[in-house]
């Protein structure tokens, strides 16, 4: 018999608010809309404000604030799949659950990609972040195929010598 915290008054008042708000989701009782609006799109806009006040050269802090964002983009997308059922569109609760299903599917490659740095820059483009990028070798901002030195194939610039460093 599971027991219901609830029912063993362990939980009154204004804990009893922030416990709904944060299991309802999670059980399906919350509107398709209020988890993306308020949830997704405001938790994100809230979590994010907290990386305002990070220091970028610890890089524990970093870590965990980015460890702590997945755990947030998981909650969501699960929030969103098990609400989808709440909306009066069969068509866009279907588009949730299908959008739940996939963001879960690639939240582990995007999570590498953060916690290993590969997210940064051209580095989709590159493969790593271990070497120089494009614009290294470039005197301006134009790759050796006139294009933006981020889609350049080659990422060499014109003159094949690495730019002169920023002042």
């Amino acid at each position: 018999m599971s027991r219901d915290l609830t029912d063993v008054g362990e939980i009154k008042g204004a804990d009893l608010k922030l416990w709904s708000a944060l299991s309802d989701p999670l059980q399906g009782k919350t509107s398709l809309s209020a988890v993306g609006w308020g949830y997704g799109l405001l938790g994100s806009i809230a979590y994010g404000a907290i990386e305002l006040f990070l220091d970028p050269g610890n890089e524990f802090a970093m870590r965990a604030y980015t460890l702590g964002g997945l755990l947030f983009s998981v909650y969501v997308t699960v929030a969103m799949y098990r609400c989808a059922g709440n909306c009066a569109s069969k068509f866009w609760g279907r588009m949730a659950r299908i959008s739940a299903v996939l963001s879960l599917l690639l939240l582990p490659v995007l999570a590498y990609l953060a916690l290993t740095g590969r997210a940064a820059g051209g580095v989709l483009w590159r493969g790593s972040r271990r070497g120089p990028l494009p614009h290294d070798y470039c005197n301006d901002d134009r790759g050796c195929c006139g294009r933006s030195y981020v889609f350049s194939p080659c990422g060499v610039g014109r003159l094949g010598r690495p730019r002169a460093p920023d002042p």
